[in-house]
């Protein structure tokens, strides 16, 4: 089983006198999220990581950009597949099924005033169901 530090509103959970710890499907969820909402390149050893989207702050909200943001989710989503594969195929053991992103659903773009907010509802391998979103402020 692999873990991260639970994150709540952008911040790490420190509300025990330990740190929150997320595990499976809050684990998947939580890094879905953080992948979409986080500059690409950013990581000098994960180039892949993060999303394009903040490149849109400042363009006018049209239908070319909302699909533009579709098709970045989508990048995003595949490569973290692809890196969780490579992962359990190094280290079987260290992930469980909750945790494993089997499948994506549907991936949906969405307006609220100045902000686009990009909907992802995936199935993991052990056949729980899961959504997250990432809002951009453009």
């Amino acid at each position: 089983m692999s873990y991260s530090l639970n994150i709540v509103d952008g911040d790490l959970d420190l509300s025990s006198t330990t740190m929150g710890i997320c595990t499976g499907l809050n684990k998947l969820t939580q890094d879905l999220g953080l992948w979409m909402r986080e500059q690409y390149g950013i990581d000098r050893f994960h180039p892949d990581y993060g999303s394009t989207a903040d490149s849109y702050i400042g363009d006018v909200i049209s239908e070319l950009a909302q699909h533009e943001l579709l098709v970045e989710a989508n990048r995003v989503l595949s490569i973290y597949q692809q890196i969780q594969l490579l992962a359990v195929q190094k280290n079987p053991g260290k992930f469980t099924l909750d945790e494993l992103l089997n499948s994506v659903e549907d991936v949906t773009c969405s307006l609220s005033y100045d902000t686009v907010y990009i909907k992802v509802d995936f199935t993991t391998a052990s056949g729980l169901v899961g959504s997250t979103s990432a809002g951009v402020t453009i």
